[in-house]
């Protein structure tokens, strides 16, 4: 069995199911260095943890400020024709923009200890 949501490792979503967990996977954002310091200032600025939807806009938001610098351009339409293509290495790990979709790392976690 696989799961693919934000919050299949919190406490309540894992105590939900059965007491055998063995062959129950999660796939969830790939966290790396740069995650806990980010994760961290979270909690301490909105007192809870910051989930997978919340590291994707950040880590969105964050592609989308690098490409600005990058290419020293506001311009709305020099953004949209130049942005597709463009990577970064963010909170999530690898993040690329392929078909002007932001695509990042997964990792795959057997959720049963």
């Amino acid at each position: 069995l696989i799961f693919g949501d934000g919050h299949i490792n919190s406490p309540s979503a894992v105590d939900m199911m059965s007491e055998d967990k063995n062959g129950v996977y999660a796939i969830n954002i790939k966290q790396n260095e740069r995650t806990m310091p980010v994760m961290d200032e979270f909690k301490a600025l909105y007192g809870r943890e910051m989930d997978d939807i919340a590291i994707l806009a950040y880590n969105g938001m964050d592609l989308l400020f690098q490409f600005i610098e990058k290419n020293n351009t506001m311009d709305a339409s020099s953004i949209s024709k130049g942005i597709n293509g463009f990577s970064i290495n963010g909170i999530a790990g690898k993040a690329q923009v392929v078909n002007y979709e932001i695509i990042v790392e997964h990792e795959f976690n057997p959720v049963g200890k």
